[in-house]
């Protein structure tokens, strides 16, 4: 979303025909528009616009480009009817103007991020923050924070992408920061690279999807943006959003402390969880599926 927003779709083109086939009728002649067409625009169209539709127009009703808008609804927003993502930023053009980006405008996204967006993510019978269950099977909870970049991203944006994993840090935390800098290629003090060669790979390819959620900063207090900020330009990854987390999503998901990684799948079912014998088994659960 744009600060604080989110996204959905746009149309076609289709051939018509103009009163240019009655030359046939009046002149009859070769050069009169005959059976050819001609200059004078015959049965096969030609400059005219005859059967093969030639200059005639798109169906206003119809979505030539399968975006979500029609041709009438993408001349009025100025997009390209024959481009379902006008710009060229990732999202469709519908999803946009949906959302309240401008689809015409490069820099103008749903998340600057580039995170990705999800138009059916209304479908799902998720439980609000705090009344779901944090166990195996049970539905992730749907909710929203605010990343880096200060734009406020709905979880259930990343459903169906595959796998996500989620780690809930905080600034002060040692093996948080040094998580996080394996993550973005830089020192591996845990050697979790060794443990989980498959892990960081998929993530760097985006097959796997991680987010990390700061819940404290370096004093124990509440996160800022410029906090995110801070920590995205020390352990960068672009395909990683850095959240603002809470004393209600530590609640709800934190096992015992930080960091807690949590590894949900596809459908945003919870698919592991830290454990009593492994503090870090949902990434090993990640790196047994990925090397399956």
């Amino acid at each position: 979303m744009r600060t604080l927003a989110l996204l959905l779709p746009l149309t076609l083109f289709a051939g018509c025909i103009d009163g240019s086939e009655k030359a046939a009728e009046s002149d009859g002649g070769a050069d009169g528009g005959g059976a050819d067409g001609g200059d004078g625009g015959g049965a096969d169209g030609g400059d005219g616009g005859g059967a093969d539709g030639g200059d005639g127009g798109a169906d206003p009703d119809a979505d030539d480009d399968a975006d979500g808008l029609t041709n009438a609804q993408e001349t009025e927003a100025g997009t390209d009817p024959s481009n379902p993502d006008t710009d060229s930023d990732g999202y469709l053009d519908s999803w946009e103007i949906t959302e309240g980006s401008d689809p015409t405008d490069t820099s103008s996204k749903i998340y600057t991020g580039g995170w990705p967006y999800n138009p059916n993510k209304d479908s799902y019978d998720a439980p609000d923050l705090g009344d779901g269950d944090a166990e195996r099977g049970a539905q992730f909870s749907r909710f929203s924070l605010v990343d880096q970049f200060g734009d406020e991203v709905d979880f259930y944006d990343f459903a169906e992408r595959g796998l996500i994993l989620i780690d809930i840090s905080a600034m002060w935390c040692g093996p948080c920061n040094a998580m996080a800098s394996w993550l973005s290629g830089g020192a591996d003090a845990m050697g979790l690279e060794g443990e989980l060669p498959h892990v960081r790979a998929a993530v760097d390819a985006g097959e796997v999807t991680w987010i990390t959620i700061l819940a404290q900063d370096n004093t124990g207090g509440s996160m800022e943006v410029e906090e995110l900020e801070q920590w995205d330009e020390e352990y960068p990854h672009p395909l990683v959003p850095v959240l603002a987390g809470s004393r209600q999503v530590d609640r709800a998901y934190l096992f015992g402390g930080y960091p807690t990684v949590l590894l949900i799948n596809p459908d945003m079912t919870i698919e592991a969880t830290p454990s009593g014998a492994n503090y870090y088994s949902a990434l090993y659960r990640a790196e047994s599926l990925l090397a399956e």
